[in-house]
Parts: structure tokens; C-alpha cells; sequence
């Protein structure tokens, strides 16, 4: 089932201006479909928000083996976060890799019925997304979930989903151009 991202809210708190790329997510809403993607929506109204400023020296490193990104202010652990990540043959990509873009209240459009979904509840990418990597066609990040279940699995098309409370907490220290290393 594919599903189309669309920013309520998108902020690139690099600078005032919101965040308008064109990308897509392997983030999934079903674990057996395997040809998933979507679409950020740049026509949908997008708007700038005030946000604390991140915090310096910030970077995460997310421990797949382990499923838990870790939150580095230079070289000291200070948050940790238990993940769900890509499943076999969908994995979450290793490697160095730096924020690209924040959005706030993601909503999505299922490619396959057309269904479009606002923010709130019941949507698949939660509360925030944190885009780290992209190939030009498709892009992975961290969301919330509404499948709080799958969280210490691996059940996603490489996206890394986490409890919304826990990305809620994650999006202000982040901003973009953030490391994000990504270790087995």
C-alpha cells in the first residue's frame, strides 16, 4: 500500500523558510505489501513554525542490532529511544547520513485507493517526521506510529518509526543538517 505524505506544518528550521522538497518515504502502513512508497506533497500549505532552537553538538546514532537511536550531545549519550526499523529486504540503510527536512503533522494519500488522510490519531506517520535519506525517488526518516506494537521490530519499508511521545521529544533538538549514523 503506497501512501503519500502530506505537511500540514513543515519547518526546515535552518532558516525561515518552511521546508518545500519533493521527496518521497518508505514508510508503510501495512508489513506484507512490498512496493511501497510515497510522496511529499510540496503544494500543500506549508507553514513556518517558531520552535526551540536545537540544542549544539547534536547527533544521533541509531544501533539497529540493538533498535534504539541515541541521542549524542558530542560525545555524551543524552536520550534513547527504543525503534522499529526496516525489515528484510526493506532495511533501514546504514551509513552517515544528515537531516533534510522536519515536518510537523505529516498527513498521507494512499496511492493504491486514493484515501487521503489528515494528521491526527489514527495517521500511520504520527505526529512528526525526521527525512535522513533519500536516493532522489525515495526518502526514509523518523515518524511516530499509530502501531505502537511494532516498535523493537523490524517490520518497516526502512523508515524508523517511534512511539510519538518519543519523536515529540526527539524534533526539537533536531534541526536540519543533523548527523545520523547508522550502525549494525
Amino acid at each position: 500500500m503506497a501512501i503519500a505524505i502530506l505537511p500540514a506544518i513543515a519547518t526546515d528550521r535552518s532558516s525561515a523558510e518552511p521546508a518545500s522538497r519533493n521527496a518521497t518515504t518508505a514508510a508503510k502502513s501495512t508489513p506484507t505489501s512490498s512496493n511501497n512508497t510515497s510522496t511529499v506533497n510540496p503544494s500543500a500549505t506549508q507553514v513556518a513554525t517558531k520552535s526551540l532552537p536545537p540544542i549544539a553538538d547534536i547527533n544521533l546514532v541509531l544501533q539497529l542490532k540493538e533498535r534504539k537511536v541515541y541521542v549524542y550531545r558530542g560525545s555524551q549519550i543524552v536520550a534513547a529511544y527504543p525503534v522499529a526499523i526496516g525489515k528484510k529486504g526493506s532495511e533501514t540503510p546504514t551509513g552517515e547520513w544528515q537531516v533534510m527536512e522536519t515536518i510537523v503533522n505529516p498527513g498521507w494519500t494512499n496511492f493504491n485507493t486514493g484515501k487521503m488522510m489528515p494528521p491526527g490519531r489514527n495517521n500511520p506517520l504520527g505526529s512528526r517526521w525526521i527525512g535522513f535519506w533519500t536516493d532522489g525517488k525515495d526518502t526514509i526518516g523518523f515518524h511516530g506510529t499509530n502501531k505502537p506494537d511494532s516498535i523493537g521490530k523490524a517490520v518497516s519499508s526502512g523508515c524508523v518509526r517511534m512511539h510519538d511521545r518519543d519523536v515529540q521529544a526527539l524534533y526539537p533538538l533536531i534541526k536540519v543538517g543533523t548527523i545520523v549514523r547508522v550502525v549494525k
